[in-house]
């Protein structure tokens, strides 16, 4: 399993110990010694992995399978809306704008629903 974490942080995902574990919660530390073999991956720490970068579990523990699982279409979503809004925001925003145009009002007031329960303004 090691090897296959390896791989995974490094060669596929390209990130560094510290990054890769910030949102599983594992210091650089940690990892190296998971990767150098000095200790094991903690049983808990899996499943974090897998929901953090969409991994197949079955993969990590065994190398059985593919790598990762397939995402939903909200995965796919999510992601381009990220790049977009990182390469461009201004225009990206523009977009969203645009699409409230083509909208209902029962429409509209659901999208403002779901984007004020996701991204709350901080009140």
């Amino acid at each position: 399993m090691k090897d296959r974490l390896f791989y995974l942080r490094k060669t596929v995902l390209n990130l560094s110990r510290a990054k890769f574990g910030i949102p599983i919660g594992m210091s650089d530390g940690e990892i190296k010694n998971i990767e150098t073999g000095l200790t094991q991956l903690k049983e808990n720490k899996i499943p974090l992995i897998c929901n953090a970068y969409n991994v197949n579990e079955e993969w990590l523990r065994t190398g059985k399978g593919e790598m990762f699982l397939p995402k939903s279409r909200g995965q796919e979503i999510g992601e381009i809306v990220k790049a977009a809004a990182k390469h461009d925001p201004e225009t990206a925003a523009k977009f969203f704008s645009s699409l409230f145009e083509e909208m209902s009002d029962a429409e509209i007031v659901l999208m403002y629903e779901i984007f004020k329960r996701h991204f709350p303004s901080g009140e």
